[in-house]
């Protein structure tokens, strides 16, 4: 009656909470002197009258009852939870950074994660059904699950089958949204794989070689005595359109000076400066050559050449992925080559055949990636797995013969250079990282030299070659990673 005086709401007390007083023989001795508001007070007066009796709220009045009336009406509702309950599948990708033998069965299969990419491990449930149980009966009103008759919560086929009061149904619809406003949560992860090559080659040399004209022999001027290669290694055998070395090795270098003492004989000299190799991207080859011949008493046929090369290239490989979180996916932008790996041999009518067996390797990129977001949406947690496989091209052969016959037989020996990282980086929703810089230098300086003749000032430029190649190469690996919410982008295509 004072709380009907002091708060002007409606109170009505149930004929079943006076029983449970009275049977508890509890006598109420309250003096409220202090001000306070309605709900403490309803609060110090249910708990003063025992345990069967609570308050509840509806339809404009309050109401003093026992606990099984004051929920209301039980009503049975479903509740779709196939969003929820879906099964997460990690999907692993292909291993390209090995090339892989045919009879090598190790490197055939994985039975966590796939060789040629694909499922990885069991699909497991966003959440476990049971678990979501669990969950709504300890969050939402726990006390009633036990003590309230009647009320159950089952799943099934999908849906989460509940017999309650109209207010729980209510609690637990608003519980399920906030659970999907976690699951429908994706990360849309952009990459971007920088390569910047810088190549620089630059050679100068000048040979005294290359006197005389075509056959017939008697018109041409070798060093009798010399050959190209065997003991002597005087020049590289292309002179006089010969075959090169090591086919050549038994050819006669042409001379490069020549001086004839008639029945005395004869002077004849060359020099030749080879250099070596300078990398794998650019050649000496090229460039401008120049040939003087000077026609005396002494013959002389000099040949200058001089190159110079540079290159400047960027390559971006770009690729995006969205994947759900905590979900394992990959994206890869690969080139599968063939070649020839092995060969059978077989035999037919006295006869041996080649059969050969076609392996395939592959070369490109490859990202593996699982995202975690954060719990306040702000963080996202990368695992990264980015591989880089080159094919070195042409594929190097090598060249045998079955036993007992010349017939020859090729096969191919693939090189891959390999660029990869694991890490694990944490960056805010919308930043970019950049997970690795692979740099490769090659710098090399080559120098051939008449001795003595190639120190003297100025004239040494007749009696030496210079060469020097600069290879630079950087793979820089850029990730941008944002959180995507799926039902927010519904809510903007149909507004």
């Amino acid at each position: 009656d004072q709380l009907r005086a002091y708060s002007d709401i409606p109170f009505v007390v149930t004929p079943g909470a006076i029983e449970a007083v009275d049977a508890e023989g509890i006598e109420f001795n309250l003096n409220l002197s202090n001000e306070i508001t309605v709900r403490n007070a309803l609060n110090v007066i249910t708990e003063s009258a025992g345990e069967e009796v609570t308050y509840t709220f509806r339809n404009g009045v309050v109401y003093i009852t026992t606990r099984d009336k004051a929920y209301g009406d039980l009503v049975l509702k479903a509740h779709d939870v196939n969003d929820l309950t879906a099964q997460l599948i990690d999907f692993s990708g292909p291993k390209i950074a090995n090339i892989r033998l045919q009879d090598d069965s190790s490197t055939l299969l994985d039975d966590e994660e796939p060789l040629f990419g694909g499922v990885a491990g069991e699909p497991v449930p966003i959440m476990n059904p049971d678990n979501l149980e669990i969950l709504i009966t300890q969050s939402i009103a726990p006390q009633t699950w036990e003590e309230l008759e009647g009320v159950s919560i089952r799943y099934s086929n999908g849906s989460l089958i509940v017999y309650h009061t109209t207010e729980v149904q209510a609690l637990i619809h608003e519980f399920l949204e906030d659970l999907r406003e976690y699951v429908s949560s994706m990360v849309m992860i952009e990459s971007r794989f920088l390569t910047i090559r810088k190549d620089f080659l630059q050679e100068i040399g000048v040979d005294f070689r290359g006197l005389g004209g075509f056959p017939p022999a008697n018109t041409l001027v070798n060093l009798d005595d010399v050959t190209s290669g065997q003991e002597d290694n005087a020049s590289a055998g292309l002179d006089n359109e010969g075959p090169g070395l090591p086919s050549g090795s038994d050819t006669n270098p042409s001379a490069g000076a020549y001086f004839s003492e008639g029945l005395d004989g004869d002077i004849r000299a060359r020099t030749e400066n080879i250099l070596g190799g300078y990398g794998d991207r650019l050649t000496p080859f090229g460039g401008a050559t120049f040939q003087f011949a000077f026609l005396d008493d002494t013959q002389t046929s000099v040949i200058m050449r001089a190159v110079k090369k540079s290159e400047h290239a960027e390559q971006i490989n770009a690729s995006s992925i969205s994947a759900q979180n905590t979900e394992r996916a990959y994206i890869t932008v690969l080139n599968q080559v063939t070649y020839v790996q092995d060969f059978d041999v077989e035999v037919a009518a006295a006869a041996l055949i080649a059969d050969p067996q076609v392996g395939v390797l592959s070369d490109g990129i490859v990202l593996d990636v699982r995202p975690t977001i954060g719990h306040n949406r702000k963080y996202i947690t990368l695992e990264l797995r980015p591989t880089i496989a080159t094919l070195r091209r042409p594929i190097p052969e090598f060249t045998s013969s079955l036993a007992g016959l010349t017939t020859p037989v090729t096969m191919q020996l693939p090189e891959l250079n390999v660029a990869s990282a694991n890490t694990t980086v944490v960056l805010p929703d919308g930043g970019t990282v950049v997970v690795g810089g692979l740099q490769k230098l090659f710098n090399i300086d080559q120098r051939s030299e008449i001795p003595f003749l190639g120190q003297i000032p100025i004239l040494s430029m007749l009696f030496k070659a210079e060469g020097e190649a600069n290879e630079n190469q950087d793979i820089i690996i850029l990730i941008r990673a944002h959180v995507v919410d799926a039902r927010e982008v519904m809510e903007r295509l149909d507004a």
